[in-house]
């Protein structure tokens, strides 16, 4: 068998030059250079022969034959998180060769964890609709580093298939039983700094930035002020990721005898996949109200609650021009999920940890989350949420 390329650019020199790749998979989304084993023609030994077909997978192979239909649960086989499965093992594909499983060895993995922090990537095909660029960053200063909770995330992934390849050890976890042991992968700790939550003031001053907008492109009935107003009033009020508010429909309000209520499906959650109930503070329902009149005054069939207006990374472009408008320094300045952050914090101001501890207490549970799932519900929280303070003041 041929020694195992070493760097990035080998793998191109070495397609090209007669070797036959045996461990291909048609199923593996296109990508850029990579790693291979290959065998040359010239090598009479041929590929390895393994006593269980499947250990002639390669671990993207192991992943969308087995992993991602049998193991991967439901609720968490939304598409950002199958490519974040796939973006790792590209990762692992140019560190490591790409052996098949097996012939994966402790050294594999150790060599995987030491070398990811000294490899980039650059956004530059993501944004075309393709897979981004990666590869060794003394190789390539274009590249920006991975930071050290993409890495953590990354080897945990790799980690995660290689344990559902080996033996069972869980009689409620479902492995393949491919692998008699599992290769060693070290930890890697990322550094997780948290982000503080904006103050009221702050948010206040973000949302007197709105009159100031003149993008995304909008519908010439819907002025950006009243659509910046309404979108960051969702993000506060509701405390929903990005992902569902963006994706929120008109059949998703409801009017319950004057009282407006948001229904989000499961489908639109894709991060916990559970249906979302929620009244809406009455500062957002006023403000939805005038989107809605206005839209029925022009005549607009659109569905989205919302008017697009712009993809998502261009609303990230906008939401920092923003904070910027607002006068907001830079160094508070936070990606939409700072407004999850804030909304949150709010609502544990607001005295929701007392109340579920008084109630543990009330029912003799030994955890406040008992408490609140069998008992309180969500009614309490959503009483919380028509009490938060007001956006505009």
């Amino acid at each position: 068998m041929a020694a195992r390329a070493g760097g990035a650019k080998e793998w191109g020199q070495l397609a090209g030059g007669g070797g036959l790749s045996v461990q291909g998979s048609s199923t593996r989304p296109a990508s850029g250079p990579q790693l291979r084993l290959i065998w040359s023609e010239d090598d009479l030994c041929g590929p390895p022969q393994f006593d269980d077909p499947r250990k002639a997978w390669t671990l993207a192979e192991f992943f969308e034959r087995w992993f991602l239909p049998g193991k991967l649960k439901p609720k968490h086989r939304a598409q950002g998180t199958i490519n974040l499965y796939r973006d790792a093992i590209r990762y692992w594909e140019m560190i490591t060769g790409d052996p098949p499983l097996g012939l994966i060895g402790d050294e594999h993995g150790i060599e995987f964890v030491g070398q990811l922090p000294e490899c980039g990537y650059t956004r530059a095909g993501g944004r075309r609709g393709g897979h981004q660029r990666i590869g060794l960053r003394d190789g390539s200063p274009a590249l920006m580093p991975l930071s050290s909770t993409t890495i953590a995330q990354h080897v945990s992934r790799v980690a995660g298939l290689l344990q559902a390849a080996g033996p069972r050890y869980h009689i409620r976890k479902a492995s393949a039983e491919i692998l008699g042991r599992c290769p060693f992968v070290p930890e890697y700790a990322g550094q997780f700094e948290a982000k503080e939550p904006w103050s009221l003031g702050e948010v206040r001053q973000i949302t007197r930035g709105c009159s100031s907008m003149v993008r995304p492109e909008l519908p010439a009935w819907l002025p950006h002020e009243l659509w910046w107003q309404t979108r960051l009033a969702l993000f506060y009020f509701t405390g929903m990721r990005a992902g569902t508010i963006c994706a929120l429909a008109r059949a998703h309000i409801h009017d319950s005898a004057g009282e407006l209520w948001l229904k989000v499906p499961k489908e639109l959650v894709s991060k916990t996949r559970k249906a979302i109930a929620l009244p809406l503070h009455p500062q957002l329902a006023a403000l939805l109200r005038q989107v809605e009149t206005l839209r029925l005054q022009a005549g607009d069939a659109g569905e989205l609650l919302l008017p697009a207006g712009c993809g998502y990374r261009r609303f990230l472009d906008l939401h920092v021009a923003l904070q910027a408008a607002a006068g907001l320094p830079a160094e508070q300045q936070q990606s939409p999920h700072g407004w999850r952050r804030t909304h949150i914090a709010q609502m544990d101001r607001l005295g929701q940890r007392e109340g579920e501890e008084a109630a543990r207490q009330a029912g003799q549970h030994a955890h406040a989350r008992t408490t609140v799932e069998h008992y309180i519900g969500q009614a309490v929280l959503n009483e919380l949420r028509l009490r938060l303070p007001p956006l505009f003041e």
